[in-house]
């Protein structure tokens, strides 16, 4: 995790990159993001292509929070 991470921050946050040029790049929280979870006191959030992932702190558990990449799209006003 980066060095930027301060004691009484509650979670950090990153991306992982879309699967591209061949390269098959996780959509989910990888081992290191789960042990940075756990052995912290911060939730660590994942943003990808397949939706905004959480790593409980503490437990280490994941929790799928959004689906896809809909939510980050703003909300188009009915005219």
């Amino acid at each position: 995790m980066s060095a930027f991470v301060m004691p009484d921050d509650f979670a950090t946050l990153h991306t992982h990159p879309r699967p591209s040029m061949g390269k098959a790049w996780i959509q989910q929280p990888s081992q290191p993001d789960i042990s940075a979870a756990k052995g912290g006191r911060q939730n660590v959030y994942v943003v990808t292509s397949s939706g905004l992932r959480e790593v409980e702190a503490g437990t280490g558990n994941l929790v799928h929070v959004f689906s896809n990449d809909d939510w980050m799209k703003q909300d188009k006003k009915k005219k």
